[in-house]
């Protein structure tokens, strides 16, 4: 025997469903990439980082320093924030590689969000995606990444061992949903 539904119900829960999809499906996402939307932080504490750009996919561009030349040492590198106030979740698309466990830490406005390093990989250049909660942004915010390589002495190179670069790629501003915090 078939059961009967009432249809309200269960048009109700299809509207509440929808409306959720929509609100999902609307949620602005900023992403800025590190090879085209920051720019490089100079100075004395920081050393010179590098664009790579030499892959076919624009998404596996990125930033890096040149751990040949400045083992253990940062660059920084900034955007500056241009939507309306709120609240964010930041996430730092990464890199991973098997020659050390980088390192990275993001700011806003010189306020640190926090420190947070890859986990060790025996593959090549894999995203590793780092959250940062309940971040104020404002119009006008300066967003600074920090990065730095990295060598956990399992890769021999010459008469050392490799180093990896600091390497990421992106960082996500994900609104905070209210009641969501």
């Amino acid at each position: 025997m078939r059961s009967r539904v009432p249809a309200l119900p269960i048009l109700f829960a299809l509207c509440i469903s929808l409306g959720a999809a929509a609100a999902v499906a609307t949620e602005t996402v900023n992403v800025w990439h590190a090879a085209t939307d920051f720019r490089e932080v100079t100075g004395r504490d920081w050393v010179p980082s590098y664009v790579e750009t030499t892959g076919q996919d624009p998404a596996t561009h990125g930033r890096a320093v040149r751990t040949n030349l400045y083992q253990g040492l940062a660059a920084a590198a900034e955007v500056t924030y241009d939507g309306p106030a709120g609240e964010f979740v930041l996430t730092l698309v990464a890199v991973t590689e098997e020659d050390g466990e980088s390192r990275y830490a993001v700011e806003v406005d010189g306020r640190p969000l926090g420190e947070v390093v890859n986990t060790r990989q025996s593959e090549k250049r894999v995203p590793q995606k780092h959250t940062f909660r309940a971040v104020r942004l404002e119009p006008g915010s300066t967003i600074r990444v920090i990065f730095r390589g990295h060598s956990n002495g399992l890769i021999p190179e010459g008469e050392a061992y490799a180093w990896s670069r600091g390497r990421w790629r992106a960082l996500e501003a994900r609104p905070v949903a209210p009641g969501n915090r």
